[in-house]
């Protein structure tokens, strides 16, 4: 895989990586986002723009802006250790865009259904959100959690880490801000990657929601990262988005 340009990306369990400063991931022009695993691409929609600016980042408009992978029966799956994830972007507005009903900015989404659901959100800042209805239990809301990532500049980079590790009897959920720790939660239940990723686009009740941002990296493990890997993937990265 094309990594050599970032030595010290974590690279053990990399099973999605964006990058649209590498020319081999996005050359500049065209809808192709390579993934650098070789694992799966996105389809940039609806006239993603792209700019020089940070050695390359791709704008997302909040009115009908996402980038998802390429086919439906694609997907990213994690193992059942749990998964990491971590994305650069600079946000113009934290609130909803273009939404049919009152609901959060979609930043990332993996779902399978309203109340299956996997991503960070944003509502005034962005959080870190896992649902799953039981489809044994009647009632909502399902079992779930939401974790913010504390207060979140706009119009500034920043590296959002989520680190989910799956346990028993308690499973363990995490929230990282530009490398560092910020919050922590459990739940009874495990979790895994098992729908389509989509950037930019939120699958509501009512419509689509979207976000109105910038993307830099994006990057996805099959494990639980540790807090110093975390830490790692923040600092290979900062210099090039002036931190």
């Amino acid at each position: 895989m094309a990594l050599e340009y970032s030595p010290k990306l974590v690279t053990d369990g990399l099973i999605l990586y964006l990058n649209s400063a590498d020319k081999l991931s996005y050359p500049g022009t065209g809808v192709t986002f390579t993934d650098l695993t070789g694992n799966d691409n996105f389809i940039l929609n609806n006239g993603i723009t792209y700019s020089t600016n940070n050695s390359g980042i791709i704008r997302l408009d909040g009115v009908d802006d996402f980038t998802r992978i390429n086919s439906a029966n694609d997907e990213v799956s994690s193992s059942v250790l749990g998964f990491s994830m971590n994305l650069w972007i600079n946000a113009q507005t934290w609130t909803n865009m273009s939404c049919p009903c009152t609901g959060s900015m979609a930043i990332v989404d993996w779902s399978t259904g309203y109340w299956n659901y996997f991503g960070i959100l944003s509502s005034g800042s962005p959080y870190w959100v896992i649902y799953n209805q039981d489809p044994n239990s009647a009632g909502n809301p399902p079992a779930g959690i939401s974790l913010g990532f504390g207060t979140s500049a706009l119009n500034t980079w920043l590296n959002l880490g989520c680190v989910f590790t799956n346990g028993y009897p308690t499973s363990t959920m995490t929230t990282y801000l530009n490398g560092v720790q910020v919050n922590s939660g459990t739940l009874q239940n495990s979790f895994q990657i098992t729908a389509p990723i989509e950037i930019g686009r939120y699958n509501r009740h009512c419509g689509y929601c979207y976000g109105q941002f910038m993307v830099g990296n994006f990057n996805v493990y099959n494990r639980p990262l540790t807090a110093t890997e975390m830490l790692q993937n923040h600092k290979s990265q900062k210099s090039r988005f002036g931190l």
